[in-house]
């Protein structure tokens, strides 16, 4: 029989009331309760207090769909492992390091726990990773490639910040590193200006 760890006593809790539209106080974005409750929508048979989670360690009702509602935290966070990998890469790190970053990353405790509970931390971290690596990638490129790279750049700012409050740091720092650059590229003689300038 499962169990509340953490965290999901408030976000279960949280995305009861979602799914019976019951206004509520949440300190954090709500994107990451919404995407969840619209999977496990069809599979959610709970009324409103049938999910009065108070306690960590509360058990669960048989009735809850709890796999269903952790489904998507433990995809997030297999992926991040392989984005991990993709986006250095990206940055021109060799093969074995590459896949070593991407090791790190799908061994590490705080993930794997994030990743097997109702949080929003692997979609955050997923988010944020893909946030930098087209962040990069518009400083790295131009041409026809710079129009589908900002597209992605934006959705993955709208995740990372819609998600949890903690995305915002890593967005203000892509975002600060586009102004500079656009900044400089400015300030500069033609003839002089490059395609990528870093700090």
């Amino acid at each position: 029989m499962s169990f509340s760890r953490f965290d999901e006593v408030y976000n279960i809790r949280d995305i009861n009331l979602i799914l019976h539209r019951q206004f509520h106080f949440d300190i954090q974005p709500p994107f990451g309760k919404l995407l969840i409750a619209f999977v496990v929508s069809p599979f959610w048979h709970l009324s409103v207090n049938d999910c009065n989670l108070v306690t960590i360690g509360q058990t669960y009702s048989p009735d809850l769909p709890i796999f269903t509602a952790r489904l998507l935290p433990a995809i997030f966070g297999s992926l991040l492992a392989v984005l991990s990998y993709y986006t250095m890469r990206d940055f021109a790190v060799r093969r074995p390091f590459a896949a070593t970053s991407g090791f790190l990353i799908a061994t590490d405790p705080a993930l794997i726990l994030s990743s097997r509970v109702v949080q929003f931390d692997s979609l955050v971290s997923l988010s944020c990773v893909a946030n930098c690596l087209f962040c990069y990638r518009l400083l790295m490129r131009s041409g026809a490639d710079t129009f589908k790279n900002a597209v992605f750049f934006g959705i993955t700012t709208f995740l990372a910040v819609s998600s949890k409050y903690i995305g915002v740091y890593t967005v203000g720092g892509s975002l600060c590193l586009l102004l500079k650059n656009y900044i400089s590229s400015r300030s500069m003689p033609k003839e002089d200006q490059v395609e990528v300038i870093f700090f």
